[in-house]
């Protein structure tokens, strides 16, 4: 079976993780990443598994695409306009009858000028699948059997996505079936992963309403999917970080929380705020708001620029410096301090169950 070239555009940090952890390199015979003029990531080399790199270009540099076979437009942190920056990208390949895959997250106004586009050139608009939620269900709470993990982080920009992909690739080495709901849209090839459902951002749907909805989502994978585990990535942020830097309050993860039980959590931290004192005092939060205890910690390679939390905008920093003494249960690139795995903790912790939840 022939394999496809693939183009991804544009890519910034929110999209590396899919590079690093998913299939997606060894399912193509080739990617090439670009990005917008200006952009960080722009003639930077990424290092990703097996020893390989991948060197995101300038977009200005790709002048036709005879040598791809196909398009993917991808969900960015970087602002970049629509009509200046991501159609015109749109409309040469469908000009050039190349295969279009969108997942980035548009606008209607904006898909209504993809898909015309498209339609224009004869071209099919491969769009990300929709989790639809059925308005007759029954407003009971079903008992979730699989074991389940949650990945959540303190707040925005801890890189959870990082650890979820990380996790699955490691339970699924591991010999087990896994499934994987991911904090925003699937931005792979894989079917073991899924977006984060469509229908907890709807405002028409009530609180009472999403947690029934999102539990028996999961419960629908669970009979028909029949995972061994499954792992769930709480968008957003587990609280507020001030009256200026809410997020969103935390919603998220008290609605999942309530939906459905927790069998092994997982606390994304930024670089800055990872000693004893302070996991203790996120460990006290985390029970009495949502009942669950945490596992492990995880830091990020993202430092929040304290500084700016009195201003609007708050500023983040990456490091690769690893933290000189790690407590326990503390990972940094999802190892401790004495070299063990965060997998392995996660597997051996999940087989103390028993027989009645075994992994």
């Amino acid at each position: 079976m022939k394999k496809e070239k693939l183009m991804i555009y544009p890519v910034d940090g929110e999209y590396l993780p899919f590079l690093k952890y998913s299939d997606l390199l060894e399912q193509k015979s080739s990617v090439t990443c670009y990005a917008p003029k200006g952009w960080f990531y722009v003639n930077k080399t990424i290092n990703i598994p097996g020893n390989r790199t991948i060197t995101v270009k300038d977009i200005r540099e790709c002048n036709d695409f005879s040598e791809f076979d196909a398009i993917w437009i991808v969900n960015s942190n970087g602002e970049i306009d629509f009509s200046h920056s991501i159609l015109p990208i749109i409309e040469q390949a469908a000009k050039e009858r190349k295969s279009i895959r969108i997942t980035r997250s548009l606008t209607h106004e904006e898909y209504v000028l993809c898909s015309q586009l498209c339609k224009t050139y004869g071209n099919l608009l491969d769009s990300q699948e929709q989790v639809v939620c059925s308005h007759d269900f029954t407003p009971n709470i079903l008992r979730i059997q699989t074991p389940i993990v949650f990945v959540f982080g303190m707040f925005e920009h801890t890189e959870k996505l990082d650890t979820i992909l990380y996790l699955h690739k490691g339970i699924q080495k591991a010999g087990y079936k896994v499934k994987t709901i991911l904090t925003r849209k699937n931005e792979t090839d894989a079917e073991e992963f899924l977006s984060f459902p469509s229908f907890m951002y709807e405002k028409q749907y009530s609180d009472t309403d999403k947690v029934f909805f999102f539990n028996h989502f999961i419960r629908r994978i669970e009979l028909e999917e029949k995972p061994d585990i499954i792992v769930i990535g709480l968008p957003g942020e587990m609280m507020p970080l001030d009256e200026k830097h809410n997020g969103n309050f935390g919603i998220f993860p008290y609605l999942i929380s309530n939906a459905v039980h927790c069998d092994y959590a997982v606390m994304k931290l930024f670089h800055n705020f990872y000693d004893n004192t302070f996991a203790d005092k996120m460990q006290e939060i985390v029970r009495s708001k949502f009942e669950i205890d945490i596992n492990a910690f995880v830091v990020s390679n993202s430092i929040l620029d304290v500084t700016s939390v009195s201003t609007a905008t708050l500023r983040f920093y990456e490091s690769e410096k690893r933290p000189t003494d790690l407590p326990q249960n503390y990972y940094f690139n999802h190892f401790d301090g004495t070299g063990e795995s965060l997998c392995k903790h996660l597997i051996n912790t999940l087989q103390m169950f028993g027989n009645y939840r075994t992994v």
